[in-house]
C-alpha cells in the first residue's frame, strides 16, 4: 500500500512540474504601421532578465505572427523589450543551373547541350549579380527605432498578455 501511495505521488509530481515546456504560454499577434499590416516582418521578444529565453515569429501576410522560443513553440513568462524589422523590397529568388538550361533548350529549336549550357552558366551569373545589387537596395520598412532594442518602445509581458498588437508609426523617433 505504501509503495502504490508514494508511486501515485511520485506520478502526480512528473505531471505538475511537466517535461519542462509547460511552462510557455502561446504567444501571438498582429503588427500595423500606420494602420496596415506589416508582412514579412521579423519580431523578437528579448528577454528583460539575462536568464529569460529569446522568442521570435515572423509575420505573414496579414500581419500576423506566432512565437517560437529556442527550445518550443510559446515563449516563457517574463517581461521582454520587442524588436520588429521588415524589409520593403525582396530580392527575386535566384533560378538554379537546371532550369536556366531547361528554359534555353526549350526556347530555341532545341539547340545544342554545350551551347545551352555556356548561355545558363553566363545567365546565372548575372542572376547572382542582380539579386545581390537587389540586397544592398533593400531598405527597412519599419522606422529603425522598432529594430533597436536599446532604443525599441515595444514591450511585452507574458503571461499577463497572450495576444499583441504592436501599431507602429513611421515617424516614430
Amino acid at each position: 500500500m505504501r509503495a502504490l501511495t508514494a508511486g501515485l505521488i511520485a506520478a502526480g509530481l512528473v505531471g505538475l512540474v511537466g517535461c519542462g515546456g509547460s511552462d510557455y504560454r502561446s504567444v501571438s499577434g498582429t503588427v500595423l504601421l500606420d494602420g496596415e499590416p506589416v508582412p514579412d516582418a521579423a519580431v523578437a521578444f528579448v528577454p528583460e532578465d539575462p536568464s529569460g529565453e529569446n522568442a521570435t515569429g515572423y509575420t505573414d501576410e496579414s500581419g500576423r505572427f506566432t512565437m517560437t522560443s529556442t527550445r518550443t513553440d510559446g515563449v516563457r513568462p517574463g517581461k521582454y523589450k520587442v524588436r520588429i524589422s521588415a524589409f520593403a523590397e525582396k530580392a527575386e529568388p535566384v533560378k538554379g543551373m537546371a532550369q536556366i538550361m531547361a528554359e534555353k533548350m526549350s526556347g530555341g529549336g532545341g539547340g545544342d547541350a554545350k551551347a545551352a549550357a555556356k548561355d545558363a552558366n553566363v545567365a546565372l551569373k548575372a542572376a547572382a549579380k542582380d539579386s545581390k545589387e537587389a540586397n544592398k537596395r533593400k531598405r527597412v520598412s519599419t522606422p529603425p527605432v522598432y529594430n533597436d532594442i536599446d532604443k525599441t518602445p515595444l514591450r511585452a509581458e507574458v503571461p499577463a498578455q497572450t495576444t499583441f498588437k504592436f501599431e507602429l508609426t513611421r515617424d516614430a523617433k
